[in-house]
């Protein structure tokens, strides 16, 4: 027997479409709601062409390298959790 193949069925692009709309909706709304710093090392570190390193941030903020990657990973949780409480709530309906 063989499978059939519904990766390029009209139903399943359009539902991947807007799965990928939500998502970055959610995204922008999650990034929105951190505080101005954390916001602005996430979109220097992961959002930018030119990669902002620790070091830059750290000479900017005038704290330790090692504050910023604190930061840094701080605000990836709280976007994770965001992101998780966002894609959650719409399976639980």
């Amino acid at each position: 027997t063989t499978m059939a193949d519904y990766r390029f069925a009209p139903e399943q692009i359009l539902v991947g479409a807007d799965f990928h709309a939500n998502a970055s909706e959610a995204l922008a709304k999650a990034i929105d709601a951190l505080d101005e710093r954390s916001r602005h090392i996430i979109e220097a570190r992961w959002m930018s062409e030119e990669k902002a390193t620790l070091t830059d941030l750290a000479k900017q903020y005038e704290v330790s390298a090692e504050r910023i990657r604190q930061i840094e990973n701080q605000a990836l949780r709280k976007l994770k959790t965001a992101m998780a409480a966002e894609f959650s709530d719409g399976f639980a309906d």
